[in-house]
């Protein structure tokens, strides 16, 4: 579309500069020296919000951004002098307030004091880098400010990266690391295993769980888990991510723990060896009790015995001496030596009443 006063640019006959201008895929058109559109092709006002008049009536330059207006300035000016303009990027601001990124290709023709432009829009590519860019910088953000020790480390060991807490754990500055390895900070016992598991990683392996010991500058060695994986590039390996949290407090709760756990076990054991010893000794003493209590019983019995055997025998002795005392004679003293013969056979002789007998007799005694 062109102007009342449009022009056949290039010397081609209107309705075919006008026609080409319309079927161009980039941003086609014609300017003045004095910086006014005089053609221009559909895509303008598509990309741009505005009607046809709004654009031809005002300076371009109105509608570039004004931190790009003097280097867009710059440019028309050095093809006014000869100079092509050759992917020169600048801003223009949409009727909506939203910027269009424009890439410039255009000649000066000093003779007809005309610009003839294409410009292609760069819009979603320069939209998707800066997404890119965006999300590249809250990565960053994110790795910076983790408290996890994260590190990415060449194939020759060297570090390509690491973040800010693994310079504050292990102690080395940004100036120290181009000449540290990653063997440098892991403890000498995990040097093979770390061998093997890069080897593992550049064949595409990834790993959860590892723990290994860091060894910080001042010699400090301190537990660590995390994981790790590979970076590849076009199916190249680049490097080994890793991400390391420092598990010291676990590892001295853990010995806290299992210290506590023997401590109790032993508490246990003695606890148990002292009741089993205790009921042994209240066994002990139900059983002294009762043997106490059969062992009395017969002793009681004999102590009664003994005080009736006593009694009998002071009877006895006291009946001998009132005998004596009647004059018995020789037959009366062979009958009493006879009855008392009878008496000590009947004595030694086994007792074969039943208890109960034996009980009553012993009462009535």
């Amino acid at each position: 579309m062109s102007a009342e006063t449009g022009t056949a640019g290039f010397g081609w006959p209107d309705a075919v500069s006008s026609r080409l201008l319309d079927l161009t895929v980039d941003l086609a058109c014609v300017a003045t020296f004095d910086g006014y559109f005089e053609e221009l092709s559909d895509g303008w006002i598509d990309r741009l919000g505005y009607d046809c008049d709004e654009l031809m009536g005002r300076p371009l330059l109105e509608f570039v951004q004004p931190e790009d207006a003097a280097s867009t300035a710059a440019q028309l000016e050095a093809g006014r002098n000869g100079h092509d303009i050759t992917r020169f990027e600048n801003r223009f601001m949409h009727h909506d307030g939203s910027v269009r990124w424009l890439s410039w290709t255009a000649i000066a023709i000093p003779q007809t004091r005309r610009y003839y432009a294409v410009a292609r829009d760069l819009t979603p590519q320069r939209v998707a880098e800066e997404h890119g860019r965006e999300s590249e910088r809250r990565y960053a953000d994110l790795i910076e400010s983790s408290h996890d020790i994260i590190q990415s480390i060449s194939p020759d060991g060297h570090f390509r990266f690491v973040n800010r807490a693994w310079h504050d754990r292990l102690g080395y500055t940004p100036e120290e690391l181009p000449d540290l390895t990653l063997f440098d900070i892991v403890d000498e016992v995990y040097h093979d295993h770390c061998t093997v598991l890069i080897g593992q990683i550049m064949s595409g392996m990834s790993f959860d769980s590892i723990e290994v010991t860091l060894v910080a500058k001042d010699g400090t060695k301190f537990p660590v888990e995390g994981n790790a994986t590979g970076r590849f590039l076009d199916g190249k390996f680049v490097a080994t991510h890793t991400f390391f949290r420092d598990i010291t407090d676990r590892k001295e709760a853990e010995a806290l723990a299992s210290q506590y756990q023997r401590q109790l076990e032993q508490e246990v054991a003695e606890r148990t060896a002292a009741l089993v010893q205790s009921e042994k000794l209240a066994t002990l003493g139900r059983l002294s009790a009762g043997m106490a209590h059969e062992l009395n019983n017969p002793a009681s019995a004999a102590q009664r015995g003994a005080v009736l055997l006593r009694d009998a025998l002071s009877k006895t002795y006291d009946g001998f001496f009132q005998l004596g005392a009647l004059g018995l004679t020789a037959a009366d003293a062979d009958r009493l030596a006879e009855l008392v013969a009878r008496g000590t056979g009947r004595a030694t002789t086994p007792d074969t009443l039943d208890a109960m007998t034996r009980s009553d007799r012993e009462a009535d005694a």
